[in-house]
Parts: C-alpha cells; sequence; structure tokens
C-alpha cells in the first residue's frame, strides 16, 4: 500500500511560511473554550503534520481533543493514526512512520448520512482511507451529537487533558476548522502536475462561526485565528522565538532521522533537532535527507559532551550503523580537538578545536567531491 508523501521540497503557487513545532517534553497546549455549542453533526478539519521521534513507539501522541475528558480526539498510536469519539474509534491501515516527511489530513463528519461509511471520512495526502481500509471502524454505531468538535466545550491542542499526559511530538502546520461544511481534501490540496505529489493549495471558502484557521505565523500570538471569525487560542509553554519554524510543507527542513536502524541509546526532542545520549553510549545520528549532487550547508550546535565529538558526512549506504566515517572513509568529518578525516580516508589538521555552544558549519560540495 502506498500514497504520495511531501518528502521534499517541490513547486507550488500556495507557499506556507510557517508551523508550529511542539516538544512534548514542555507540555504546551493551546486552548479554546467554545461558549456557545455549534454544529458538532457536520463539519470539517484540515492539517498538516511532521510526526517526530515518540511516534515510533507504543506512546499516544494527542493532536487535538474536543472536551477534557478527551471523549473526542486525533491522535497517533505508534505508527497508526486514529480519530476517537466515546470509546469508539476509526483506525486507518496506513502506517505514518516517514519522519522526514509532511503528512495532509482531511477529517470530515456528515454524522446524521444514512450511509455508515459516509459519516466520517479520513484523507491522507488526498486519499480516502476507505480505500485502504481501517483495521478499526465504529462508524456505523455514530449517530447525532456523538463527536464534541464544535460543541459546548473546551477544545485542547497537543495534550490528553483526562490524563495530563500523551503530548504530541513533531510539527503542525496550516489548520483549517469548518463548521456546517462536509468538504473534500480538494478543498484543501492537489497533486502535482509533474511529480504527482500532493501539495497544499489555498482554501478558498467560508468557515462557520464556531471555524478557525491556524497559520501559526504570530510568534505574539501563536493561536491567532486568521478566518476572520477571531476565534484565537490561548497558547501555554510555547515560544514564539523557537517554536515558530519555517519547516513547512513547500519547504521541508532536514531534521535528524530518528529512525535509522541501530540507534537505540539515541533520544531526540525539539522536532528532531535535538540528539542526546543515554545508556552512556555517544549518540550518533544522520539527517532525514541524503544528497548525491549540488551544493549544501548545514550548522550543528554543541551542547555538551564527554570529548568524543565529530561532525560531518556519512554514507546512507552503509552497511551497519552507528557508522564510524572517521574510520571508515565513507564521509568527512571535523573532531572537536581540530583533527579531521576526508572521503579518502586520509587524516587531516583543520586547526581550530571546539567545545560546548560552539556553532559548526558545514558546507559541502557534492560536484566537485569537496567538503569545509
Amino acid at each position: 500500500m502506498t500514497f504520495p508523501v511531501v518528502g521534499s521540497n517541490i513547486p507550488s503557487f500556495y507557499p506556507i511560511s510557517n508551523s508550529l513545532r511542539v516538544n512534548p517534553s514542555d507540555n504546551p497546549t493551546l486552548i479554546r473554550n467554545i461558549g456557545s455549542g455549534g454544529n458538532q453533526n457536520e463539519w470539517t478539519l484540515s492539517f498538516w503534520i511532521k510526526i517526530g521521534a515518540t511516534t515510533t513507539s507504543a506512546n499516544v501522541n494527542t493532536i487535538l481533543t474536543a472536551d477534557t475528558g478527551a471523549t473526542t480526539a486525533i491522535q497517533y498510536e505508534g505508527n497508526t493514526f486514529r480519530f476517537a469519539w466515546s470509546g469508539a474509534n476509526l483506525q486507518p491501515n496506513a502506517l505514518i512512520r516517514d519522519q522526514s516527511a509532511w503528512y495532509h489530513y482531511v477529517i470530515s463528519a456528515d454524522v446524521t448520512n444514512a450511509t455508515a461509511s459516509n459519516r466520517i471520512k479520513i484523507y491522507i495526502n488526498g486519499i480516502d482511507q476507505d480505500d485502504n481500509g481501517y483495521s478499526i471502524d465504529n462508524r456505523s454505531g455514530l449517530s447525532s451529537n456523538n463527536l464534541k468538535i464544535f460543541g459546548n466545550f473546551q477544545h485542547t491542542f497537543f495534550t490528553n487533558p483526562a490524563a495530563g499526559t500523551r503530548d504530541y511530538d513533531g510539527y503542525i502546520a496550516e489548520f483549517h476548522a469548518v463548521e456546517g461544511q462536509t468538504l473534500e481534501p480538494t478543498d484543501f490540496g492537489e497533486f502535482d502536475e509533474d511529480s504527482g505529489i500532493w501539495k497544499p493549495k489555498q482554501y478558498a471558502g467560508t468557515y462557520g462561526t464556531n471555524g478557525f484557521y491556524l497559520k501559526f505565523n504570530n510568534a505574539g500570538n501563536m493561536g491567532e485565528d486568521s478566518s476572520g471569525n477571531d476565534n484565537t487560542w490561548t497558547p501555554t509553554n510555547l515560544s514564539g522565538t523557537t517554536d515558530v519554524t519555517t519547516d513547512t510543507p513547500t519547504n521541508n527542513f532536514c531534521t535528524l532521522n530518528a529512525i535509522v536502524e541501530g540507534q537505540s541509546n539515541v533520544t531526540y526532542s525539539e522536532g528532531n533537532l535535538k540528539a542526546g545520549e543515554s545508556a552512556g553510549d555517544l549518540p550518533s545520528a544522520k539527517g532525514t535527507i541524503a544528497v548525491s549532487s549540488g551544493k549544501w550547508y548545514w550548522e550543528g550546535l554543541l551542547l555538551g559532551g564527554n570529548g568524543a565529538i565529530a561532525i560531518g558526512t556519512d554514507d546512507m549506504d552503509a552497511s551497519s550503523y552507528p557508522h564510524n566515517s572517521s574510520t571508515s572513509g565513507d564521509g568527512w568529518t571535523y573532531h572537536y580537538d581540530g583533527s579531521g578525516r576526508t572521503s579518502t580516508g586520509s587524516d587531516i589538521t583543520i586547526g581550530s578545536t571546539y567545545t560546548t555552544n560552539d556553532i559548526i558549519g558545514v558546507a559541502l560540495d557534492m560536484d566537485n567531491g569537496t567538503c569545509k
């Protein structure tokens, strides 16, 4: 089973400028209380996410709940996405585990529809998950006002208020919530004519009284509603300086790769931008985007270590991992003591040492075979 995934930068006539990075250890939330109950039976949610490290385990990651009892929730558990309500679930068969990619979700509700399969629809990157099937499908028991979305309840992003945990780990962008309409994914995205990759497009419709549109582009007001309704959310434990990012579905950044084989002693956080050691071992992490040509630049900030630190490049096709490019000759490395090694396996002296809080820049020219 396959479906298109945005895994690199693609041309788009509708660029998305910002996303919100959600680090679960910060206990972040966006909260809004809907004062007067809206239309719980007919609505559409559209959003983009890039998952973080904890979604690879059995941890529950909560994107949104619609009451403090969390009886209606949008969640991940391990590699599986689900929409839950009152002890029931709609859980697609599709496994979502590519941490380098942005995924687009549309969840649409028409609760009173006579056909059970039309009462809730889930689309991933433009594809109706009825085509791929569901491991759990409780739509036949769904009836009027079973769902709490747009009801007179507290709505909470990124945590389960009932459990006080199950925080989301990853990035989120372009969240549309439309009350009173059952819409299609093509209202929010389209397949690129050249690449066939699903990409965002500008939504041109209305939102309804309680609807909202979160662009996450205002560092001073991360819960700002851009729908025109002024249905703004209250942020807690979110920093406009660090958590509002330019890593988006149309400008996808390389992060650290938490699912490369052999990294059981590495811990990841801050949207997979930070790697740390556990069990007394050295962290050894690769990036999510491999390159074979062109000119590239990236930076790393050293937060600390026991002295055996290196930064550089490595071969993604290495037969074992962690792969020590400092001895194998499969990459370039720059060591904390000023030494280095080239891709041919030659030792070199770079000259400058580095230590905690230093930023190391790497300039890679794959066309000419050089790295500085």
